[in-house]
């Protein structure tokens, strides 16, 4: 094979020729070393997607797996287990929101160990006083009762009296306008209403208490419920 080409510049024909058995030897190098790069870039390219890939599940596992650990934990707190502590300990945004988790719950177990404590000392005095504790509604049903008023009133128990007292104006006040005027009284005044009243035993018999009564409010002033206590005070009213 032979070509021939013009230089214009120099005025100059220039030749060259090649065997044809020497350029199919060149042109099966050429093919050769093409395969031999084609293959190398593919076998390059899947590790370099495979890295890639195995990098991103193994930063994706960095990021997920703390955010698994916190909501498992958060479904514990829910169920009433706050002895949950994260122990994450990277200086990202993740290991900071786990520190703030583990004060959280910290903090939020000492309240409620403190709510036991003050509920229990609560319970203690209301399970233990002398004196009729009671709570009830406004428009007349009875929310709860001490033991001493469930004796008071002549009932077995506290849910027994709860039960069979579901309207206090017309069953337990002798004169339901007594009722009347102390809710009236109450609901004007942030005052706890002191008042003698009578009231009708489980048995009929009518007795004299001394009646002390609050209204509870919101934030918003809303009357919530009805506090009070009564102590029966039928001996020295019969005294007088």
């Amino acid at each position: 094979l032979a070509r021939l080409a013009y230089y214009a510049p120099w005025d100059w024909v220039i030749g060259t020729s090649a065997y044809e058995d020497e350029l199919q030897g060149y042109r099966a190098l050429l093919t050769g070393g093409r395969t031999r790069m084609t293959t190398t870039m593919g076998l390059a390219g899947l590790a370099i997607t495979f890295l890639i890939g195995f990098v991103g599940v193994m930063l994706s596992r960095t990021i997920t797996s703390p955010v698994q650990k916190m909501t498992v934990a958060v479904h514990t707190i829910i169920q009433g287990d706050l002895n949950q502590t994260l122990d994450i300990r990277s200086r990202d945004e993740i290991g900071v929101l786990a520190q703030a988790f583990n004060v959280m719950t910290g903090r939020l177990r000492g309240a409620m160990e403190d709510l036991r404590r003050s509920e229990g000392k609560y319970r203690y005095i209301f399970e233990n006083s002398i004196e009729g504790l009671f709570q009830t509604s406004v428009k007349g049903s009875l929310l709860g009762a001490s033991p001493a008023m469930a004796r008071t009133l002549g009932y077995d128990s506290p849910d027994d009296l709860i039960a069979c007292l579901t309207d206090l104006g017309r069953q337990l006040y002798v004169h339901p306008e007594d009722r009347d005027a102390i809710v009236s009284a109450a609901l004007d005044s942030d005052r706890v209403i002191e008042t003698e009243v009578q009231f009708y035993k489980r048995d009929g018999q009518a007795i004299w208490v001394l009646l002390n009564v609050r209204a509870v409010r919101d934030e918003a002033g809303e009357v919530l419920f009805l506090n009070g206590f009564l102590t029966d005070v039928t001996k020295r009213r019969q005294a007088e």
